[in-house]
């Protein structure tokens, strides 16, 4: 749960940009002194919580950047601390000498994990580590700064001293707290990331005006409600802990840890309308009965991992991942013998409700796989523009020669699959009366079973993530056809959307679609759709 709020565009930017503006006219009341040193790293940390965040995720020119962005500001956020204890300095400095050695002293951290990256390279597989090293690197070099710093400010005057003091103590609690959250995520509890959303506050957003508090009174003791903060902060990571799924730690499924109990089939059921696995959980249907449930360690055991290597079109780089075969895995899940013959269609069922229809020609191809985990780093990645998690499983296709998305999908978060010996039918999504063969109706039917139905429905059939199109008004009813063909094309252009854009559909494809949802809109099922607000 916090994890997925934390890779969010409510926390990052959103949380992390509203507080900095919030307190921008703080800074027009600061001291002219300061007044330029405060604005300009307001307007930074917004800059920072925007290009580091999956606002600027659908962009590829600036997503490709995104690691080397990522990493300048994290310069630049260190580089402010060290050029204001620079500037609170007494000593008579030019502006550049003081600048260069504020740059020094940012250096110093990253220079030595690089070290510590050369020299233990398997150490830091997971970049979790690495955030946790750098955090721990720095909380001892802002130790070693507290303890020099006050040494200075008892052989000498002056409120600047007793500030500097101050700012080395605020820098230390954010780390620590940093490095705090990361002990927990690692030691594999979701509230991690819950906790992590406190140093990222006082990060982006209180820096600026707790060093405005600092200048304009000259001196600053930490009130005790910021000891109550961290006590409270440190209680939500410990109360609030339980472990994420799956119920294994990462190491054991790297390991195909065994399952809890043996799995036995279990005995059909029919069911109006299967509920998708929680997660960590997949659910074996063959049409509408469900067949067999299992834990993630389960379907592992005896599912013949292997380590498969791939060019992926959605992270935009080669990746490893701990994968099982999908043709092999079929057979088990659905009990059936390894000689039986896969025909028909697969239906996997993400847990948003994204559907994806696959023929056996396809799933049984050797290249096909369902992956676990990323194996070069031991967890999850987000995934897509809006940073979604993978898990629990999230279909591949080994080697580099499948990176056309629409031809071998890459559905993740996968929780079901249904299984359809004899195809699968949408009645409801065509007019009652039926479709002329060689009509432009006919093909847009054939381009929504192809490309929307897995995502949208037509009179309560098809996908979940996007809304219904016909019940109870059609698309074209209460949008104009302009404006449809628009959004069909890119949605971007109107807004954040969980909808890739089309640039391939030709402006034929876009008639036909037309057209066929004008025929639906006079072919309604009777029952009436819950209202849908995306469109």
């Amino acid at each position: 749960m916090w994890q997925s709020f934390y890779a969010s565009a409510w926390q990052h930017p959103g949380l992390l940009i509203l507080i900095p503006l919030l307190v921008l006219p703080w800074v027009h009341r600061s001291p002219v002194r300061w007044r330029l040193y405060l604005t300009f790293f307001l307007v930074e940390s917004v800059f920072d919580a925007v290009f580091t965040s999956s606002w600027v995720g659908g962009f590829s020119s600036i997503r490709e950047w995104q690691p080397k962005i990522g990493l300048f500001f994290v310069l630049f956020g260190d580089f402010r601390v060290f050029l204001l204890l620079q500037l609170l300095n007494d000593e008579p400095r030019h502006l550049l000498v003081k600048m260069t050695r504020a740059l020094g002293f940012t250096l110093f951290v990253p220079m030595k994990q690089h070290f510590l990256i050369k020299v233990f390279p398997n150490f830091f597989t997971d970049v979790r580590w690495t955030y946790l090293v750098y955090e721990l690197l720095f909380v001892f070099l802002t130790a070693v700064l507290l303890y020099r710093q006050r040494r200075l400010t008892r052989e000498a005057s002056g409120s600047h001293l007793s500030i500097a003091e101050q700012v080395l103590k605020y820098v230390a609690l954010y780390y620590s707290f940093w490095a705090l959250a990361d002990v927990i995520i690692l030691a594999g509890f979701d509230a991690g990331y819950a906790l992590r959303i406190l140093p990222n506050l006082l990060y982006y957003g209180l820096y600026i005006p707790f060093l405005w508090l600092l200048l304009k009174r000259g001196s600053w003791a930490p009130p005790r409600s910021l000891s109550v903060l961290l006590l409270l902060g440190v209680g939500v990571g410990i109360s609030g802990c339980q472990p994420q799924t799956p119920s294994c730690s990462q190491e054991e499924l790297l390991a195909l840890c065994p399952p809890a109990a043996k799995t036995t089939a279990t005995a059909p059921r029919q069911v109006a309308a299967p509920a998708l696995a929680v997660s960590g959980e997949f659910l074996a249907y063959r049409e509408q009965t469900l067949v067999r449930r299992f834990s993630l360690p389960e379907l592992i055991q005896g599912g013949h991992p292997e380590s498969i290597e791939t060019f992926d079109p959605y992270y935009e780089r080669k990746k490893v991942f701990r994968a099982l075969p999908l043709n092999r895995m079929l057979h088990r899940v659905l009990g059936l013998s390894p000689e039986t013959k896969l025909k028909g269609v697969f239906e996997f069922v993400a847990r948003d409700g994204y559907q994806v229809q696959l023929s056996a020609a396809l799933v049984s191809d050797p290249d096909a796989f369902l992956a676990f985990i990323d194996e070069e780093s031991g967890t999850w990645e987000p995934i897509g523009s809006r940073r979604a998690d993978p898990a629990p499983l999230y279909m591949i296709w080994a080697g580099d020669n499948y990176r056309d998305v629409h031809k071998n999908p890459r559905p993740w978060a996968i929780a079901a699959m249904h299984w359809f010996p004899d195809g699968k039918d949408y009645p409801k999504l065509k007019p009652k009366k039926g479709i002329a063969p060689a009509s432009k109706a006919a093909r847009g039917h054939a381009i929504f079973l192809a490309d929307c139905v897995r995502c949208h429905a037509i009179n309560q059939q098809g996908g979940r993530v996007g809304p219904e199109l016909n019940i109870p008004q059609n698309i074209l009813e209460y949008r104009s056809e302009k404006f449809v063909r628009q959004f069909i094309e890119n949605p971007a252009q109107f807004r954040i959307s969980a909808m890739p854009p089309h640039p391939d559909f030709t402006d034929e494809d876009l008639d036909a679609l037309v057209v066929y949802l004008q025929l639906m809109a006079k072919n309604k099922a009777s029952e009436a759709a819950p209202a849908d607000s995306q469109w």
